[in-house]
């Protein structure tokens, strides 16, 4: 059986979560997920910075238009676009994400589905769960630092016996990628340990 970590930051972070909690019991047999890494995720989808419109101001940025996410979106209908596109270097789309979060859109263009949501998810999960490192910059201006102490909070709560290290320091997004952030600082060295204790031990 194959031993595993999983990582993710950002919207990785809610890839990561949806990896173990969307396991069949057939791929549990054949794949064991020992481990989770999640980066200031996306956890939890229905708070009011994603559902709903509002002043909101990812690193600084003005209000975006909706319409620029409008346009898109029916220029892809249309077929005037590619439906599917399979990678893209940032800044690239990135005013669309500005969009989807000042005006509330997430949801709407996510799905209402609970299997979309890993909050929701984590209420019906009877398995245990891996071992995990969830970590966030308090600073946070485009993923709030309340998804990780939410999510953190309710796994607490349906399954308590689950090793979990949060570890909230002082950042914006993306904060780990400062050069006085890597791996040689503190809050990094013990999260490596941890990780590296349940994914190995």
């Amino acid at each position: 059986m194959s031993r595993v970590l999983v990582t993710g930051d950002s919207a990785g972070g809610w890839c990561a979560a949806q990896s173990f909690l969307a396991q069949t019991a057939e791929s549990r047999e054949r794949v064991k997920i020992r481990a989770i890494a999640v980066a200031y995720g996306m956890l939890d989808m229905r708070r009011p910075w994603w559902s709903e419109a509002g002043e909101k101001h990812p690193f600084g940025a003005p209000t975006v238009p909706k319409s620029i996410l409008e346009e898109h979106i029916a220029k892809v209908k249309d077929g005037e676009l590619p439906a599917i596109l399979s990678n893209g270097v940032p800044p690239e789309r990135l005013l669309f994400c500005m969009a989807a979060v000042q005006w509330g859109l997430f949801p709407e263009l996510l799905g209402k589905e609970t299997e979309l949501y890993p909050m929701e998810r984590l209420d019906k999960f009877r398995e245990s769960f891996p071992a995990m490192w969830l970590y966030h910059g308090k600073s946070d201006s485009a993923v709030l630092v309340e998804d990780t102490i939410a999510f953190s909070e309710k796994v607490k709560e349906v399954q308590p016996k689950t090793s979990l290290l949060v570890t909230l320091t002082e950042g914006e997004h993306g904060f780990d990628n400062a050069p006085d952030q890597g791996m040689d600082a503190g809050w990094c060295k013990e999260g490596m340990a941890f990780v590296t204790k349940e994914w190995l031990g």
